[in-house]
């Protein structure tokens, strides 16, 4: 594993405020909890991206002051990688990065929406990740959130179900803080939360969505397990030679101008000055 230093406080909050900015500003930049759950649904997946690719998709198309402000940027959104990396490696505990505010009751409430629609975005987006779930065998009943802690051997559909859910109960509550508010919901709401998991997950209690929220961790580590055979065949297939085929002369050129290669690409390939 990477020697690498963990991210400060002081670092975490320059990385907030940076993505947040650029996120208000429309350029199509993750927040911090999402890139945490990003990185952490690649790196605890069947076959994880570069991290170097993982880093562009979190910066979107990120404005920087100077060429110094994008290379810290990209180093301190490394280093977070590395710490994912670190915590999945360790296999003892894993810790989603959270925020907590103060609610309307005084109580300390946990924001896990972007965490996990992070995560879910990655899974979603992922050929890998479907690969993975078509060849599932998830158990025809999954229980309740108190219940999902037994299941989770079972099967990766179990071990992504409180991830999911509590990405649908974000939509869900988001939603409910527009009707609030006096605006409307239009279709791309309804795409975004269907009425069937709307109904769901409208009846949680805040117990079962705080239960769902501490098996985030277990839910992680299991799917790290799960998915650790797919990755070192991914790896293995990575590190097999490629077997490429000499092109003849004569033989038609492979760019499909129906030329012979030797007065096709090859007369460019040959020529010093081309």
């Amino acid at each position: 594993m990477t020697e690498f230093e963990a991210l400060t406080d002081s670092e975490l909050d320059e990385l907030d405020e940076f993505l947040f900015a650029q996120m208000e500003a429309g350029r199509q930049t993750m927040l911090l909890g999402a890139a945490h759950g990003f990185y952490t649904a690649e790196l605890c997946g069947p076959q994880p991206m570069p991290f170097s690719d993982a880093i562009d998709l979190v910066l979107g198309e990120a404005a920087f002051e100077s060429e110094r402000q994008h290379r810290r940027l990209r180093a301190l959104l490394g280093r977070l990688w590395l710490e994912v990396e670190a915590q999945l490696d360790a296999g003892e505990d894993f810790e989603p990065l959270l925020h907590q505010i103060e609610g309307d009751d005084g109580q300390p409430q946990t924001l896990f929406a972007d965490w996990c629609l992070g995560f879910i975005d990655a899974v979603e987006n992922s050929e890998a990740w479907q690969e993975r779930l078509a060849s599932d065998s998830p158990p025809d009943e999954i229980g309740s959130p108190e219940q999902l802690l037994e299941q989770l051997p079972a099967s990766v559909t179990v071990a992504l179900t409180p991830i999911v859910t509590l990405s649908y109960r974000g939509l869900w509550e988001a939603q409910q803080m527009v009707l609030k508010e006096g605006g409307e919901l239009d279709e791309q709401d309804a795409l975004d939360l269907p009425a069937v998991f709307r109904d769901e997950v409208a009846e949680l209690t805040p117990q079962q969505v705080q239960t769902m929220i501490d098996l985030i961790g277990p839910c992680v580590l299991r799917l790290d397990e799960l998915n650790a055979d797919w990755r070192a065949d991914s790896d293995a297939a990575a590190q097999m030679p490629v077997r490429v085929d000499k092109i003849g002369r004569n033989d038609p050129c492979p760019c499909g101008s129906g030329r012979k290669y030797k007065k096709c690409c090859g007369a460019a390939a040959n020529d010093p000055g081309a």
